[in-house]
This record gives C-alpha cells, sequence and structure tokens, in this order.
C-alpha cells in the first residue's frame, strides 16, 4: 500500500484505504482519510515507539554502566597527566643545568657588547671634537 503522506487529494484529505462505512454519509470519499485521522493515527504509532525505545534505554542496569565509564575515563585522564607530571618533574634538573650554561653565554655576549658599546662612544667624542674643529677654521 502507498504511504499516504505521499498522497495528497484535496485540502485535509489523503489519499488511503477505504474508510469502514463506504463513504457515503458526508464524510471523506471512498479512499480518502481526514488528514486530523491520520496525523493522530501518525503520532500514536510514533509515540508508542518512542516510548519502547526509552523502556530499553532507561535501565538502571545501563545508568550504573554509562556512571563507571565516565568515571573510568575521569581516572585514566588523571593517570596520565600524573604521569606527564611526574616526567616533568625528573628532567627538570637537567633543564636547571641548560639554564646555567645559558647564563655564562649571556654573561659572555654581554661583555663583549658592552665593550663594543664603550668603543663606539670614544669614536663619537672624536668624531665630534674633529668636526667642532673643522667647523671653527
Amino acid at each position: 500500500m502507498p504511504e499516504p503522506g505521499n498522497n495528497i487529494v484535496g485540502a485535509g484529505r489523503f489519499q488511503g484505504p477505504p474508510p469502514a462505512g463506504g463513504g457515503d454519509d458526508g464524510g471523506p470519499e471512498a479512499g480518502q482519510v481526514l488528514m486530523k485521522d491520520y496525523v493522530d493515527a501518525r503520532d500514536d504509532a510514533l509515540e508508542s515507539r518512542l516510548t519502547q525505545k526509552f523502556d530499553k534505554l532507561a535501565t538502571k542496569g545501563t545508568i550504573w554502566t554509562a556512571v563507571a565509564t565516565a568515571l573510568g575515563i575521569m581516572f585514566a585522564a588523571w593517570a596520565i597527566a600524573g604521569d606527564r607530571f611526574n616526567a616533568g618533574m625528573s628532567i627538570s634538573p637537567a633543564i636547571s643545568q641548560l639554564q646555567n650554561s645559558q647564563a655564562g653565554v649571556d654573561a659572555t655576549q654581554n661583555a663583549k657588547l658592552d665593550m663594543l658599546d664603550r668603543k663606539l662612544d670614544i669614536l663619537l667624542e672624536r668624531t665630534a671634537a674633529a668636526n667642532t674643529q673643522g667647523a671653527r677654521r
């Protein structure tokens, strides 16, 4: 039998199986079903299917299984995070050693830059003195 929702005949009527009374009583013609009756029947069938599915889903065992799964996932995440934290703590002496050696390199570079800065100051003083003497002539 074709799906009634796909066979629209007129305003408020669907093509469907003939009514039990024959259809000459001022109601729908033979082979047509009122839209209200069709929608009510579809709603009742849908509600029945949903109720059956929710009855299967909402058992205590299912709920406790979901809670246990969620707790297991959280504990696994905490275990991995704790392991990573401990690994980070164990390499901190190596990082400290690298920081100390970098501090030595930085101190050497700073000394060289200070010496270069002093040389530039001396050069600027000499050129400034030479420019003032050349401007007086």
